[in-house]
């Protein structure tokens, strides 16, 4: 069995995303599962097929994440 992983460009482009975003998220603590292979990070299929599955929005087909904020940034949006 083979595992395929794409890129985080590529994951963007998928899901219609900014590849910043896609840090942002992994740096708010996402379950979005994910690997570093020579300093780069990878996606499997399976763990993006599985996140979609489970934001899937239904109706739209659109995914709907609204990634959790470390508790620092949740402080300073207050302030």
């Amino acid at each position: 069995m083979t595992v395929q992983h794409i890129t985080e460009k590529e994951l963007a482009k998928r899901w219609g995303l900014s590849h910043r975003t896609l840090q942002r998220w992994r740096a708010c603590g996402e379950k979005l599962s994910h690997i570093r292979i020579g300093g780069r990070i990878r996606y499997t299929l399976e763990a993006i097929e599985q996140f979609e599955a489970k934001h899937n929005n239904g109706s739209t087909g659109k995914l709907s994440v609204t990634p959790s904020l470390p508790q620092e940034a949740l402080i300073q949006e207050a302030v």
